[in-house]
């Protein structure tokens, strides 16, 4: 069977290189949103649907478009990826899989991607080869296994990460537990099993929303986009960004440890 599996790290880059990420996100972002924009008046004057095949070459002319030449800073794979994705999301749409494609918005999930043809990796080193980025560092916290497919590269507030996507060829696997168990999750987050096992989070999740709900308060009462707003906006971002983190986190090694443990 074919396994596949993400490896997620954290990047160390350099101001110019935050820099040319936020460009290469924004042209993939302008990319997608551009070629949204020309399906949905293809549709609404009754022409026929474009694929991919059709929307690929429009990119070109994009590009040559002397007030659109700032795309050309940007990786052609990567927004080739976006007109991919975009396909793909019509695709789904279109079987009843997913609502119908929505424009992106900038700072909301800003993300690319390239073909794992055009990078390179140096585990030992921890440093992964980008195009137009050179050698970027990685924070390596396990090895990468499996055969790379693509990598994805995305950004939230001021920090950006790396994916892996890896398949892996390997046999059926056989779990050697052959009991079952009852899983009840509480209002809090508590998960308790029917044998009596439980699973209790970690007390930052009971505390970091109380924090976010008071400086939320304290925020309306501040002037809009002033100096003191704006720190206090950043701070609530941090603060939302680390309990998500921590709940991704317990939640991942609860549910770990209950399916190595029952079938």
């Amino acid at each position: 069977m074919i396994k596949q599996q993400a490896f997620k790290f954290a990047l160390k880059l350099n101001e110019q290189q935050k820099a040319n990420m936020l460009l290469f996100a924004g042209a993939c972002r302008f990319v997608y949103n551009k070629g949204l924009a020309l399906l949905k008046e293809s549709y609404e004057s009754g022409q026929k649907h474009m694929h991919y095949n059709q929307l690929a070459p429009l990119l070109v002319e994009w590009k040559s478009d002397p007030a659109l030449s700032w795309l050309k800073q940007a990786p052609s794979q990567s927004l080739q990826q976006s007109l991919r994705d975009l396909d793909k999301a019509f695709s789904n749409f279109f079987y009843g899989n997913a609502e119908h494609p929505r424009f992106k918005k900038k700072g909301q999930h800003d993300a690319f991607r390239f073909p794992s043809q055009r990078v390179k990796v140096d585990q030992e080193k921890q440093l992964v080869l980008l195009p137009k980025l050179g050698w970027v560092k990685y924070r390596k916290s396990r090895d990468i296994t499996g055969d790379i497919k693509n990598v994805s590269i995305s950004g939230k507030l001021g920090k950006w990460y790396i994916s892996f996507n890896t398949q892996t060829d390997i046999e059926e696997p056989v779990h050697p537990a052959i009991s079952k168990i009852g899983v009840y999750v509480d209002a809090k987050k508590n998960i308790t099993l029917s044998d009596g096992t439980q699973y209790i989070p970690p007390q930052s999740l009971i505390t970091l929303p109380k924090q976010i709900q008071r400086l939320t308060n304290c925020l309306r009462k501040k002037n809009r986009y002033s100096n003191n707003w704006l720190k206090s906006k950043h701070r609530i971002n941090r603060l939302s960004s680390r309990l998500n983190q921590v709940k991704v986190d317990y939640l991942h090694k609860a549910s770990t440890a209950i399916s190595k443990n029952h079938a």
